[in-house]
């Protein structure tokens, strides 16, 4: 089974910037972040999803906000949380500079596209940081073979190899 879009971006922030991702309902999020090392990004849903189709590749993209958060305080003064906002928009900018930029990213960001904001999350603990929102898109989508992009790109379908037996010759009144 191929990876999705949502494996893509745990790959990259896991492995690409070595913080740990969490995606999934508002509930699962909450019951997540309690036991999750800080700093960590979250994913609560793709918006905006679509599906291309370029030379026999089916390539997915959708917008997408991902929460770059830290624990913090009810008692945090603003200075305190203007620190943590600035931290977490370094492991974006980290994190978005490894997806334009990185040789080995299965993923593409437009740039033109990025909005933060800064976010105040209260669940079962408090969460502050920043939500950066933009539009990811596969590097490779998924291979398929479909005969109207053949005939249009003069693609032969895949073939398995099969050596051939050297067949028998038969004699015949013919060949004799």
């Amino acid at each position: 089974m191929r990876a999705g879009l949502v494996e893509k971006v745990k790959e990259t922030i896991e492995q690409g910037i070595g913080l740990p991702f969490r995606y999934g309902t508002g509930e699962e999020l909450d019951a997540y972040m309690g036991n999750t090392p800080m700093p960590a990004v979250m994913m609560y849903r793709l918006e905006g999803s679509t599906s291309q189709v370029w030379n026999t590749q089916r390539v997915e993209s959708a917008m997408c906000t991902l929460f770059f958060v830290e624990r913090t305080s009810y008692e945090n003064d603003s200075e305190e949380n203007d620190r943590i906002v600035q931290r977490c928009k370094q492991h974006a900018d980290e994190w978005i500079n490894f997806v334009q930029h990185g040789v080995e990213s299965p993923l593409w960001c437009d740039d033109s596209e990025i909005e933060y904001e800064r976010i105040y999350l209260q669940f079962e603990d408090v969460f502050t940081g920043i939500g950066v929102r933009l539009r990811l898109t596969e590097v490779q989508g998924e291979c398929f073979y479909d005969p109207y992009y053949a005939r249009l790109y003069g693609l032969e379908p895949p073939r398995l190899y099969i050596p051939k037996k050297k067949a028998k010759r038969w004699k015949t009144p013919r060949n004799t």
